[in-house]
């Protein structure tokens, strides 16, 4: 560790990853996930990501998604088919925020317990306000630069716009699970505002962001227990 203010090899190794992660995780994650997504060890890698194994249950409910749709969007009864291809990407999305805010909060030394709520944008809320927390916690300079307004605010913006559309669909886990609420009223689906296409396209976008975010704060948070690991050597 330098001293007087000197910021670390290790240190500036993290903030270099923080950005990198910031601006490029969709082509990141795209070329791990994609490109070598037969590789056993690599996958074994990363499935062991956290003691959780957070990875097996997002990635899970995403392909289960995925192949839902293209089944429908072949033809293969739409209609029905809607209700679980909603609800895999849903809990795949809520997954993922939470993955991410337990590794934020891991990374930041903050205790509390797992959001026990379903409501997608108060998760990604609280979300949004860990990550800031830990890019201040990285790079507080370069948080307070244009760059990292035009660049990375700019993209959480856009993902939030991405994750309200979605959510407005289904706000609390239930429309697409039963055909009732709590109290036994029918839920109406107005199944017309669902374009499978333009789903999608929203799913792409949402999943490249979160999926990269995710991993970039799991690597920042690995680098530092590393380094904690080598202070105590």
């Amino acid at each position: 560790m330098g001293g007087g203010g000197e910021v670390s090899r290790t240190e500036r190794h993290a903030s270099c990853c923080l950005r990198f992660f910031r601006f490029s995780c969709s082509f990141f994650f795209m070329k791990v996930y994609n490109t070598e997504r037969q590789d056993v060890s690599r996958k074994s890698e990363v499935i062991a990501m956290s003691p959780q194994n957070w990875w097996r249950y997002t990635m899970g409910y995403k392909e289960a998604g995925d192949l839902l749709l293209q089944d429908a969007l072949g033809g293969g009864g739409q209609h029905f088919l809607v209700f679980p291809i909603i609800f895999m990407y849903r809990h795949y999305i809520e997954l993922q925020l939470k993955e991410i805010i337990i590794n934020n909060w891991l990374y930041l030394d903050i205790s509390e317990g797992l959001p026990t709520y379903h409501n997608i944008e108060k998760l990604w809320s609280m979300c949004r306000d860990a990550l800031h927390k830990m890019d201040e916690a990285v790079d507080p300079a370069f948080t307070k630069t244009k760059e990292y307004i035009n660049e990375i605010i700019s993209r959480y913006d856009a993902l939030e716009a991405d994750l309200k559309v979605f959510s407005q669909w289904d706000p609390n886990s239930e429309i697409f699970r039963y055909p009732i609420d709590k109290r036994g009223n029918p839920i109406v689906v107005n199944l017309k505002n669902i374009n499978l296409k333009e789903l999608e396209e929203l799913i792409s976008r949402i999943s490249r962001e979160l999926d990269g975010i995710s991993l970039g704060a799991y690597d920042l948070l690995s680098q530092k227990e590393d380094m904690r690991s080598y202070e105590h050597e």
